[in-house]
C-alpha cells in the first residue's frame, strides 16, 4: 500500500497557527470548553495498537499511521468521506486525517457542522480554513487536485508539536 503522507498537512497547520495567533483570533478560537479531546471515542494520548479494528496502514515521518476496520462513512453522520487515517507518534494518538468524498455538498454539510460547533474559523486562504484551541485544532483543507476531494485534521496541538519535531529531527539525521 502506498505510503500516506500526514506530516505536510500538520507541519502547515503548525506554521499557519502562530501566524494567525498574531492577527484578531477572535474569530478562529475554539471555546476551550468545546475542544475536542479526540476521535470517536479514542482520547489523545491513547495508545493506538490497543484500540479494536486499528490497522497499522504505514509511517509518514516519525509517526505510525493507522485506519479502523468498519469505519463509518459520515463524519458527525453530516459529511460523506473516502477514509479516515489515525496517526500516532511514540505510540500516542495525536492526529485524525478525515479524507471526504467530493462534492461542494459535502463540504457545505461539514463547515456548517464544524461552525456550529466551535464558530467560523479562520480563512488562511489557499483552500485552507483553521480553527485553533489551547490544546486542539483543525485544519480544513483542499489539497492537490489529483487527489480529490477536501480533507480534514483534527489534532492534539502538544502532541502533534512533538510529532513534527520527531520528523524534523528524522528528516535532518545523517544517513549511513
Amino acid at each position: 500500500m502506498k505510503k500516506r503522507n500526514l506530516i505536510p498537512c500538520l507541519m502547515l497547520t503548525l506554521f499557519l497557527i502562530p501566524a494567525a495567533s498574531q492577527a484578531d483570533t477572535a474569530g478562529f478560537r475554539m471555546d476551550p470548553a468545546a475542544e475536542p479531546d479526540g476521535f470517536l471515542g479514542i482520547k489523545w494520548g491513547d495508545d493506538l495498537s490497543r484500540v479494536p479494528g486499528m490497522i497499522k496502514i504505514g509511517t509518514s515521518g516519525a509517526s505510525d499511521v493507522y485506519r479502523r476496520q468498519e469505519e463509518s462513512a459520515t463524519v458527525g453522520l453530516v459529511a460523506k468521506i473516502r477514509e479516515v487515517r489515525y496517526s500516532a507518534y511514540d505510540s500516542k494518538f495525536y492526529a485524525v486525517k478525515i479524507l471526504l468524498e467530493p462534492g461542494e455538498e459535502n463540504l457545505q454539510a461539514l463547515q456548517a457542522a464544524i461552525t456550529a460547533r466551535y464558530g467560523p474559523g479562520f480563512d488562511a486562504g489557499g483552500g485552507n480554513y483553521l480553527m485553533v484551541g489551547n490544546d486542539a485544532g483543525l485544519h480544513l483543507r483542499f489539497p492537490e487536485a489529483s487527489q480529490g476531494g477536501w480533507d480534514l485534521a483534527i489534532f492534539s496541538r502538544p502532541l502533534a508539536r512533538e510529532a513534527d519535531e520527531a520528523a524534523r529531527r528524522l528528516k535532518d539525521a545523517p544517513r549511513e
